[in-house]
């Protein structure tokens, strides 16, 4: 008995079909314990055998280190070297690939991973500079909520792929009584209000006016994420989700960088892609949009375990 039809025998009927369905695209639901990492190795060994592909050829992105060492461990276990040669990454580490392999397409070969000190020096900065009047301008020596306000904000934009000018258009949607209370029903009166001049069903001015003021700050420290960026250009520095940028924005802008890359990865596989945020799943829809209607994309996951969606998953 071969190493694939040893693993394969202990799969399920289930199991089976998942990991029969070589072509095109296939998504897969499994929850906890259900055996993701053994149905993606053997899948990828099957292609090995019912394909010419090689395995450079195999791409997996998982969502952490960890799960990349583990099905390099699952994979040697039955390929033995042959595992080394699978492409397994996280998002972050296929986009440093990219790059590295392809520095002329980026030009950011003198840049360094910006530390900690440095990113609270480069907030601050912005902060310092704000005008008087601004809506979240912190003149306390101790303003370390505002900094992670800010940070965690321009990190979800990112990674949503969502930018100033939307989060305005949005907020000016919802300056419409009758847009505000269909987007949150819960904020009209339940009940006749005398006190307020309000009847039933009347929206609740304080939780509309509440709600403004901040969308008003959050229109105002979204503006500032491309201040932020330039900060960051200056000192010639970055962070690892801007290789997810630079990456999204080279597929998305250059067709025949993209397909240098897309006949490079001829299957795509992805583990717990619950937890894929928006710009993940774009490169990802750049990896395999070559083919259009029919990708050889196979994706596993289980949406009741995804807990990164404030992260924008």
């Amino acid at each position: 008995m071969s190493n694939f039809d040893e693993l394969y025998a202990g799969l399920n009927a289930r199991q089976k079909q998942a990991v029969d369905a070589i072509d095109g695209p296939v998504m897969v639901i499994a929850g906890p314990g259900t055996g993701k990492t053994q149905i993606l190795a053997a899948r990828i060994m099957n292609i090995r055998q019912q394909t010419d592909t090689a395995p450079e050829n195999i791409l997996c992105l998982t969502f952490t280190d960890a799960g990349s060492t583990a099905m390099q461990k699952r994979l040697m276990k039955f390929m033995g070297n042959d595992a080394y040669r699978v492409n397994i990454h996280t998002f972050h580490g296929l986009c440093n690939r990219i790059i590295s392999e392809f520095p002329e397409h980026f030009s950011k070969r003198d840049l360094r991973v910006m530390d900690d000190l440095e990113r609270i020096e480069i907030v601050q900065k912005i902060i310092s500079d704000l005008p008087a009047t601004s809506l979240i301008k912190d003149y306390s020596s101790n303003n370390f909520s505002t900094h992670r306000t800010l940070l965690s904000l321009w990190k979800i934009m990112d990674e949503v792929n969502l930018d100033a000018s939307q989060i305005t258009q949005n907020v000016e949607i919802l300056k419409d009584h009758a847009a505000y209370l269909e987007a949150f029903p819960e904020h009209a009166y339940k009940k006749n209000m005398p006190s307020e001049n309000a009847l039933k069903g009347d929206l609740n001015k304080k939780k509309y006016n509440d709600n403004h003021s901040f969308w008003n700050k959050l229109k105002e420290a979204a503006q500032l994420l491309d201040v932020y960026k330039k900060h960051k250009a200056d000192a010639g520095v970055y962070e690892f989700n801007d290789m997810i940028d630079w990456v999204y924005q080279k597929f998305k802008n250059d067709p025949d960088f993209k397909q240098i890359i897309q006949e490079k990865y001829q299957y795509v596989l992805v583990d717990e892609f619950q937890d894929t945020s928006g710009k993940q799943a774009d490169i990802l829809y750049y990896l395999i949009d070559y083919y259009e209607d029919n990708p050889n994309c196979f994706v596993v996951g289980d949406d009741d375990q995804s807990i990164y969606a404030f992260q924008g998953a």
